[in-house]
């Protein structure tokens, strides 16, 4: 057989016909396989150590209440325009050669699931929701993207759940406009026009690694080696328990709301400051930090989006990337001389977001045995950003939309398409697998500021996070009313803190963090 090495031309011709096949099939297999990038590399690799476990923390998951009349076959047919429009949502994953690939296979059917549940109690509702949710994806099977409809109810109910390596909360709105409009076209008897889409998300790796391979990559990495050199321990924040020698990674979390009142006067100081919000919500929560470990030179990680230039604002994928904030909280400055100091590191962060956190990381010098290489603690900022998140009501539900249920509540609402679609944030039970001590996610909904704190449960009481919670609210409540005042001498108890704890008491974490704040807050 001609075309075949001399030394496999002995083979009897059914032998060389098969090994044809197969070198034809590698040779198709290269052609459609692609990199992964950088964050989704970070993602494979915990998919695989956690293969013999039931963890599922990189599951994206909502569920809503339908409050709209519902064509299921438009929606249908919706969710799979979207997934023959991005090839990332037709992606299965593997390895070649040893290295971890992507391949986007030409047609995949939209894993589209309707249930009926007809004479359900919640109770069977919420547990099957729970179960479906979790479901671990088979990352080199797919698909990716599961919709599950429960119909028989009053309102249906929809459940999404998307693996985190094929997109972030940018693409999860794309996602959700184009859902939207393709529903109101199909109910309409029309084919949906969306924009144009000329890229993908291969091509977004593929133009990354270039970038990163150039000296504007080196110029990125020299920038992060600079200001990161020498950064001191990680937070040591005061814990009801000791560190365990390995991480447990469970989770739990607290939500909590920001009365309107404060949320404009927190944007008003923005305005006044020439900064933004997310700014100034960084720095008073650097302050807490520092007040509760009186550490000088902190570092907090915060998300990106990882999408520079207008090329890549249409395709989903996953493009965030962590940065690494690093504040010096020396001297005790006033609140205002702070604030511009994280506003101009922030805006530093956000110009050299492009390099990988991954990279940043490999350049710094090992830490002790058991922490963290820089920092285990998250702040993420989320701003209400196209998918009809300006119509979600203030206060309870911002929490459910960044993805954490606010303790069992709902009434969040979406509208989407031509308001053919409207959909009730339906709340989840949440399960944690917490990669960090502590994470912060505030989100600006409906004029209100929610947040979330998620926690290492084996690290603290409910109670003792719910108390940071209140300190981060009447910290921010004394840095709008006197921005100037040096940042040790801000307020941080509540009044029913600020009184004498009963000497009957055993001293405990928290009347051991009182004393401590109080001599903080004395001048």
């Amino acid at each position: 057989m001609s075309g075949l090495p001399e030394s496999l031309a002995h083979l009897p011709p059914e032998q060389q016909r098969a090994l044809l096949a197969e070198l034809l099939r590698r040779k198709a297999a290269a052609a459609t396989s692609h990199p992964l990038s950088r964050g989704q590399r970070d993602l494979w690799l915990w998919y695989q150590i956690s293969a013999q476990t039931s963890r599922t923390e990189f599951n994206v998951i909502f569920a809503w209440a339908i409050r709209s009349p519902l064509d299921v076959e438009a929606l249908r047919r919706a969710f799979q325009t979207v997934v023959d429009r991005h090839a990332i949502l037709r992606t299965v994953f593997g390895e070649q050669d040893g290295q971890p690939v992507q391949r986007v296979e030409r047609q995949q059917p939209v894993h589209f699931n309707v249930t009926d549940a007809t004479g359900w109690s919640a109770e069977q509702l919420r547990a099957e929701l729970d179960e479906r949710a979790h479901q671990r994806f088979e990352l080199e099977k797919g698909p990716l993207l599961r919709a599950d409809l429960f119909v028989g109810r009053a309102e249906p109910v929809l459940l999404l759940a998307i693996h985190h390596i094929a997109i972030d909360m940018w693409s999860l709105s794309i996602l959700l406009d184009e859902v939207g409009q393709s529903y109101s076209a199909y109910r309409q008897g029309k084919a949906p026009v969306l924009p144009p889409l000329e890229r993908q998300y291969p091509d977004f790796v593929r133009w990354h690694d270039q970038l990163l391979a150039s000296t504007e990559g080196q110029r990125l990495r020299d920038y992060w080696q600079n200001a990161l050199r020498s950064a001191q321990p990680v937070a040591q924040l005061p814990t009801d328990r000791p560190r365990p020698a390995v991480p447990v990674f469970s989770g739990a979390c607290h939500a909590f709301t920001l009365e309107a009142e404060l949320t404009e006067r927190l944007k008003d100081l923005a305005r006044q400051s020439r900064t933004t919000l997310y700014a100034v919500l960084m720095a008073a929560f650097q302050v807490l930090l520092f007040r509760y470990t009186r550490q000088e030179d902190l570092t907090v990680l915060t998300l990106t989006v990882g999408r520079q230039g207008a090329d890549w604002a249409g395709v989903l994928g996953y493009f965030i990337n962590p940065v690494a904030l690093r504040t010096d909280l020396s001297d005790n400055p006033p609140f205002f001389t702070l604030l511009e100091q994280v506003h101009q590191r922030l805006m530093a962060a956000l110009d050299h977001q492009l390099c990988p956190f991954s990279l940043v990381l490999e350049s710094l010098s090992e830490p002790a045995p058991g922490e963290p290489r820089l920092t285990d603690i998250f702040f993420v900022f989320q701003k209400s950003h196209r998918f009809g998140m300006e119509r979600v009501a203030p206060g309870r539900e911002a929490a459910s939309a960044i993805g954490v249920p606010a303790a069992g509540e709902s009434g969040a609402q979406l509208v989407l398409g031509s308001g053919d679609l409207v959909l009730e944030s339906f709340p989840l039970a949440w399960r944690a697998n917490q990669r960090f001590v502590l994470q912060l996610m505030m989100v600006e909904a409906g004029g209100a500021l929610s947040g979330v704190f998620q926690y290492a449960a084996e690290l603290f009481d409910p109670a003792t996070v719910a108390r940071m919670a209140t300190h981060l609210t009447v910290l921010l409540e004394g840095i709008v009313a006197a921005p100037q005042t040096p940042i040790a001498q801000l307020p941080l108890l509540s009044a029913a803190e600020q009184q004498p704890a009963p000497k009957r008491l055993t001293p405990d974490l928290r009347s051991r963090l009182q004393q401590a704040l109080r001599k903080k807050e004395s001048p």
